[in-house]
This record gives structure tokens, C-alpha cells and sequence, in this order.
């Protein structure tokens, strides 16, 4: 049968997992949020690099042409300085899912796959260290209670899974 101090050990895994969990959980909830996805139609006559280059400085980035000058694309900084300049620089002609008059990014705009890491936690609760924590205090929490369940259940029909019933 299971000792005692086995159940402890495990039950004490159980909830530090449980609770490195929920704090992964708040961390990337209270993070900031993926990117809003916006359409730019290009003005004519921007060639590629000028393109290229103005997709860094507004940090528009996972772009998908749509048409011939129209791409979509995460929007990486959702400031309104950053919409606003960009509404104004002569080479983006128009915007889809901005609105143009108060600097913003519709409500309803769809969301990118990129996470908006303008502070230090949304940068740090992207990242892969954060997302391993995440997963491996899942599956530890996961299986410590299947563990304590099933060695419960084995401890009450008085048999221990190492040790076969006696006939």
C-alpha cells in the first residue's frame, strides 16, 4: 500500500502545480492581448522595399496580400500615435478595420496570431519559457491528482497497484 508520506508528496505536487497554473493562467490573461488584424491599401506607386520599410516602423507585421495593393496584416502597436501616424504617412492611401477619425482599431477587428508586447509582462508572458511553465505545471497537475485518485480508489478496496489482490 501507498505510504502516507507518498500521498503527501504528491497531494503537495498537486497543488503547487495547481497553483503555478492559475498564476500562468492571470499572467497571460492580464497580459496584453493578441494584435488587432487590419487591412492597408498601399498608394500607387510604393515600390516593395518602401513597403517593407514602412511595415517596420508601424510594426505591421504577419502580412497576406489580398489584392494587388491591398494587404492585411497584425498590427504590433495599437497606440493611437502609432494608428494616427500611420493613417497620416504618405504611402498607405486607406485602412480597413481603423477607425480613421478617433486613431483607433474597430472593436470588432479580428485578431492576429502576434502578441502586442508593448510593456515588459506582455513580452515576458509571451514567451517560451512562460509557455513551458504553463504546460508542464498542466500535465503535473494532471497527473498528480489522477495519481491521488486512483491510489484513493486502490486504498479503499484495500489494494495497492504493486501488490496483486490476494485470491
Amino acid at each position: 500500500m501507498n505510504s502516507v508520506r507518498e500521498r503527501t508528496q504528491v497531494r503537495r505536487l498537486a497543488i503547487a502545480s495547481s497553483v503555478i497554473l492559475v498564476i500562468v493562467g492571470v499572467i497571460r490573461l492580464a497580459a496584453p492581448q493578441l494584435a488587432p488584424r487590419v487591412n492597408v491599401r498601399w498608394a500607387p506607386g510604393v515600390s516593395a522595399e518602401q513597403r517593407v520599410g514602412v511595415e517596420r516602423q508601424f510594426r505591421l507585421v504577419s502580412p497576406t496580400q489580398v489584392e494587388a495593393s491591398t494587404w492585411t496584416y497584425d498590427l504590433g502597436d495599437p497606440s493611437t500615435a502609432n494608428i494616427n501616424a500611420l493613417i497620416a504617412h504618405a504611402a498607405v492611401e486607406d485602412t480597413y478595420g481603423i477607425n480613421r477619425q478617433a486613431g483607433v482599431v474597430e472593436p470588432d477587428a479580428p485578431r492576429g496570431t502576434t502578441w502586442v508586447e508593448s510593456s515588459a509582462i506582455g513580452a515576458w508572458a509571451a514567451s517560451e519559457p512562460i509557455a513551458w511553465v504553463g504546460l508542464i505545471s498542466m500535465w503535473a497537475t494532471l497527473l498528480s491528482w489522477v495519481w491521488l485518485v486512483f491510489n484513493r480508489r486502490t486504498a479503499t478496496h484495500g489494494t495497492s497497484p504493486s501488490t496483486p489482490a490476494s485470491s
